[in-house]
């Protein structure tokens, strides 16, 4: 759990914690969505009761990859002129 507490403070890929760690987390626990998520990333595969969650909608590329921050800067740019607009 250490290293799961780790990585979420950090958010940095690469101390996702290991696919065993992982596969222990959810076969102990299959309510921890953010072990599932988490582990569907390390494996590169989709966790089949994550997909249902999402309600039959495609996955985003967030969920399988992780984000550049010209791509968060980006979208936040995008975000920033809407609001600019709708307050007009």
């Amino acid at each position: 759990m250490d290293d799961l507490r780790t990585y979420i403070a950090s958010g940095e890929d690469s101390l996702i914690p290991p696919l065993a760690q992982l596969e222990r987390m959810v076969e102990r626990y299959p309510w921890f969505t953010t072990a599932r998520i988490l582990r569907s990333r390390a494996a590169g595969i989709a966790d089949p009761i994550v997909a249902i969650s999402l309600t039959g909608k495609p996955l985003p590329k967030v969920y399988m990859r992780g984000v550049a921050a010209s791509e968060v800067g980006a979208t936040m740019e995008i975000i920033d002129a809407f609001l600019r607009r709708i307050k007009t």
